[in-house]
Formats: C-alpha cells, sequence, structure tokens
C-alpha cells in the first residue's frame, strides 16, 4: 500500500507509475479509513481491509481485472470528499478520473462562490490545466420504463449542464459522459475509462466483455450531443458510439480518439533536457530534431502525418542568443480525423 497524498503533501513520486495506464476512482467505501486521501494498494485483500465490501472495492477489482496497471483511489464518503478531492488532483496528471459515488447532473453549493454548482463543472475548472479526462454517467438506465422517457431525461440533463457550464467549456475536452447502459455494469463511466486504457491509441473501442445494453440506442436517437453509449452490434462487438467530449468548438479536438493522442503527444513529449539553457540557433536545432525524431516514431501508428511549423521565442528579439522560452509550434493529422490539428507547446 503507497499513500500518496495527505493533507500536507501536494507531491506525487511518478516514477512508479504507468504514464499512458492508469486512473483515479473515487467513490464511497463502507469505512472511514484514508477518507479523502489518494492511495494505491498493491492487492484486493489490502483494499478491501481498509474500505471494506464497497463499490470502491469492486470498482478496484474490475479495474484490475481489466489490466490497469496503475490504480489509485479516494475514498469520498461526502459532497465535501469530493470537492477536496478535486482540489488535490489539478496538481497532477492522471489519464482518467473516475467519480463513481456521484452523477453528471448532481450539483452541491459552493460557498465560495455562493452558487449552485455542477460537481462536472467544478471538477472540470479545477483540472483545466491538466492533461486528466473526467469521466461521468448518470442514473442507470434500469430504473427508466422505456428508451424514449430514458433519451429525453438524458438529453435533457446534457443541456442543463451544457448551457450553465458554458465559459468552462474552453476545457471541454477534458468531460465525457456516457450512458449508464450496461446490464451488468453499475458504472459505465469506469467500464469505458477502463476500456480506453486497454484500447490502442489508434483503435476505437469495442469488446466481448460488455454484455447486453438495456436499450438499443442509435446515433438518430442522440442528434449531436455529447451523449457516448453503448450498442450492441450482430456482426461485431460490442462498440462504444458517438465518442465526444464537451469541448466547445465542433472540430477534431471533440472527438475522443484524436483528443487520447493529442494528450498522448503532450503528455510524452518531454524536453526537461533543455530548461534552463541560453537558447542559441545550436539549441533551436537541437529541438527541432528532437521533435521530428518523435512525432517520425508516431507516423503510421497513431498519425498519419505532421508538420513542423515553427519554433519561435516567446520574446521578440534580433539577438543570437535569448534568455527565455521558446514556442514549438507543429500540426498532426491523427487516425480518425480528415483534418490537421496545430500543437503549440512551450519550452
Amino acid at each position: 500500500m503507497i499513500i500518496l497524498e495527505d493533507a500536507n503533501s501536494k507531491q506525487i513520486d511518478y516514477n512508479h507509475i504507468d504514464k499512458e495506464s492508469n486512473i483515479v476512482i473515487l467513490g464511497p467505501a463502507t469505512t472511514e479509513q484514508y477518507k479523502g486521501m489518494l492511495m494505491q494498494f498493491s492487492n484486493d485483500e489490502e483494499v478491501y481491509k481498509a474500505y471494506g465490501p464497497s463499490i470502491l472495492y469492486n470498482a478496484f477489482k474490475y479495474a484490475k481485472l481489466e489490466s490497469i496497471k496503475s490504480i489509485f483511489l479516494i475514498n469520498a464518503l461526502t459532497p465535501q470528499d469530493y470537492i477536496e478531492a478535486a482540489n488535490k488532483l489539478q496538481y497532477h496528471d492522471f489519464v482518467f478520473v473516475v467519480p463513481i459515488g456521484i452523477n453528471f447532473s448532481d450539483m452541491f453549493y459552493n460557498k465560495v462562490e455562493k452558487k449552485n454548482m455542477y460537481y462536472c463543472e467544478y471538477f472540470l475548472n479545477r483540472l483545466s490545466d491538466s492533461k486528466s479526462s473526467i469521466v461521468m454517467t448518470d442514473a442507470h438506465a434500469s430504473l427508466y420504463y422505456n428508451i424514449d422517457h430514458y433519451i429525453d431525461d438524458m438529453m435533457n440533463k446534457i443541456i442543463k449542464v451544457r448551457i450553465k457550464t458554458k465559459t468552462s467549456l474552453i476545457h471541454g475536452n477534458n468531460l465525457y459522459f456516457v450512458g449508464n447502459l450496461l446490464e451488468d455494469h453499475p458504472y459505465a463511466n469506469l467500464v469505458l475509462a477502463t476500456t480506453l486504457l486497454s484500447t490502442n491509441l489508434n483503435d476505437y473501442p469495442s469488446s466481448t466483455e460488455f454484455g447486453q445494453t438495456i436499450f438499443n440506442i442509435d446515433n438518430f436517437d442522440i442528434s449531436e450531443d455529447e451523449f457516448i453509449y453503448f450498442k450492441n452490434n450482430f456482426l461485431i462487438d460490442t462498440s462504444i458510439e458517438n465518442f465526444k467530449n464537451f469541448y466547445f468548438k465542433n472540430n477534431a479536438v471533440k472527438i475522443g480518439t484524436v483528443d487520447r493522442v493529442i494528450k498522448y503527444i503532450e503528455r510524452n513529449l518531454d524536453f526537461s533536457q533543455y530548461y534552463g539553457h541560453i537558447y542559441t540557433s545550436h539549441i533551436k536545432l537541437s529541438l527541432y530534431k528532437s521533435l521530428n525524431n518523435f512525432l517520425q516514431q508516431l507516423k503510421g501508428t497513431i498519425i498519419e502525418s505532421y508538420q513542423i511549423n515553427s519554433i519561435q521565442n516567446s520574446k521578440k528579439s534580433n539577438e543570437e542568443i535569448i534568455k527565455g522560452s521558446l514556442i514549438l509550434d507543429f500540426s498532426i493529422i491523427p487516425y480518425n480525423s480528415l483534418e490537421s490539428h496545430v500543437i503549440e507547446m512551450e519550452v
């Protein structure tokens, strides 16, 4: 067992964390042990001893069975625990953050801002500078008497969240909503997140292990809303459809498969060896070669093509030697996208 964070620390040693196969699951235990703390456990027995027969324990077992390499848990027993968890997680970079004790449409009263807020809005604001994706779901489809009742309620909730969180959706690519449609799974957001972690970036996620859905939704049922859903198919596996996030623009970033590629690149590009250097034309050339080598390795696997547009100093200067930051500007065309996406990174 590893205690990664407590009230007196914001630091995590990332050396033992798998950078591309990690998840944070927030939910209630049946004990108050390690309440609100970010924890990592070695096995089922440790989790059961700490959290008892709880949904948090069951979620850990499921993620473990899905071969997720780095699983982190937060025992969130009260609404305030989720708020404090979001405050902590803003300092870190995890692939997926999955709340299982609250719904997408749940709200709380923010005493600081003196207004009612959606939890998803609060998480989105706090994690705005990270590359973590928040995956949420809502009431289970088995609680609805027919498909129209279910879809109408979900659409209404999505529209309300989109309107209420409009100013936050500049970072909306960090928020995903999936319908809780699977007969055999209480939390579709956990299923979606673990499936994505087990799926190659250039593949569209599907599985024979999802089981049956409560309702059989088609794309014409949901229009253009950000409603990810599971669909049973006759000729192929159960698939994940309409894989979109809440990004405020209707471009490639809104497509989940593209967003994953972009975050992978941003997470794995490492120019730390250049930090603290005086930036000369030689350093710029070295940066260009490093970036080109990195992107070349991705070409043909997760991106179709790329182009390095420029490496410019962030401060205007005519001097040969410049003490300041460089802006790397390059564009990629990921698989599953018909358009180019520009990425800017500061070194």
